[in-house]
């Protein structure tokens, strides 16, 4: 039965049918004859046959089985698939087995000594590092002095004066990550008690207020509800009131915190996921762009004191209006995250971010879909 055309009208050829149907493979479809195609036969050292098409199936099964139990070179292990859409680029990874200490590259004193587990030996780690490449250094050009010291690619064009200043001078990055910073907040030292003071007021008047409106909409009179509540509302809002008069609870304000960025007449610059880094919004500024944010931050990766995660909020002399951007979907992680950002970084504005469409975002409740808990999005708001 393998023309679809044939219709059996016997039994002894619907048994033939079913015969021939079950000798092929469960679940697969036959295929007429005139629509297969023979195998390839590939050239092997076989001792010479008949040429049917049996023998060339052999053949082709004997030469393509040492290929596939062919073990790899020195049983390496998998590469990991090149990630970016220029596959063929070339890549550099540093292959130096020696770490230097970050103390001894800037040129300044470890304050670990010889406790420290990385290395102090300069020479032992400029013998086994990559050749200098060619040209200068942009950075000593610039500054007369370069911090990455001999790990720069241009290292040779320091000179023996490339010493840290005396003071700092001028200052061209700001909001780097505090070398004592992720320690506190590892150890759980750092002082979150003015955040946390007002996420746990804030959720317990959000919870206040929706165990009103569930009782307004079980008895389903809004009118008489709100007549016999009103006294405890107006004393639960003049207690609050009264808490902020008496700044118990409430962070004291600095002068900044109030200025306002007019982002009337000004073109801003969004927030840009793997483009808008410091050089390209440097490269914005010189086009004309007014107001610069940086690339999207999670609030618990800065928490955690992740040096990636910084490198985000990192802002150049040249932004005279700078913000960063928070995605985050708890309360008290995003206030906390806005304390920290408020107390170690420079910044103008916090944007929080409930745009963004990635998975693996959009399934913590973060970004875009944060936009979809409106009663959070209160809560995270008026904690920041």
């Amino acid at each position: 039965c393998l023309d679809a055309t044939a219709t059996p009208t016997t039994t002894s050829t619907r048994r033939a049918c079913l015969h021939r149907r079950s000798d092929s493979m469960t679940g697969v479809a036959p295929i007429k004859k005139e629509y297969l195609l023979q195998a390839p036969v590939v050239a092997t050292a076989a001792p010479a046959s008949n040429g049917g098409p049996e023998s060339k199936l052999a053949a082709t099964a004997e030469s393509a089985a040492p290929a596939a139990s062919a073990p790899s070179e020195g049983d390496a292990p998998p590469r990991k698939r090149a990630r970016g859409m220029n596959k063929s680029r070339p890549q550099y990874r540093p292959t130096s087995t020696v770490k230097l200490c970050s103390r001894i590259v800037e040129g300044r004193v470890c304050t670990y000594g010889d406790a420290c587990k990385f290395s102090h030996d300069i020479d032992a780690f400029v013998a086994v590092r990559p050749p200098d490449l060619d040209g200068l250094c942009p950075i000593y050009s610039l500054k007369g002095y370069c911090r990455f010291g001999p790990t720069c690619r241009f290292s040779g064009t320091h000179g023996s004066s490339n010493m840290p200043p005396e003071s700092e001078g001028e200052v061209w990055e700001t909001n780097e990550l505090p070398r004592e910073l992720p320690n506190r907040l590892r150890k759980h030292q750092y002082d979150f008690a003015k955040a946390d003071n007002i996420a746990e007021r804030v959720l317990a008047d959000i919870q206040e207020q929706q165990q009103l409106e569930r009782e307004r909409a079980r008895v389903g009179r809004a009118d008489d509800i709100a007549d016999t509540t009103a006294p405890e509302g107006s004393a639960r809002t003049s207690e609050i009131e009264a808490n902020d008069e008496s700044g118990s609870t409430k962070p004291e304000i600095h002068a900044r915190e109030r200025k306002k960025v007019d982002f009337r007449g000004k073109t801003y610059l969004a927030p840009l996921t793997t483009v808008g880094n410091l050089p390209f919004r440097r490269v914005c500024k010189d086009f004309g762009v007014d107001i610069t944010c940086g690339e999207m931050a999670m609030a618990t990766n800065l928490l955690q004191a992740q040096s990636s995660e910084w490198a985000l909020l990192r802002r150049h002399k040249c932004e005279d209006v700078f913000g960063v951007q928070l995605a985050g979907n708890a309360v008290a992680a995003m206030g906390r995250a806005a304390q920290l950002i408020e107390e170690t970084c420079d910044v103008d504005f916090i944007d929080i971010n409930m745009g963004c469409p990635i998975d693996v975002v959009c399934n913590r409740g973060c970004g875009a879909g944060l936009a979809l808990k409106p009663t959070r999005v209160q809560g995270i708001v008026r904690t920041m």
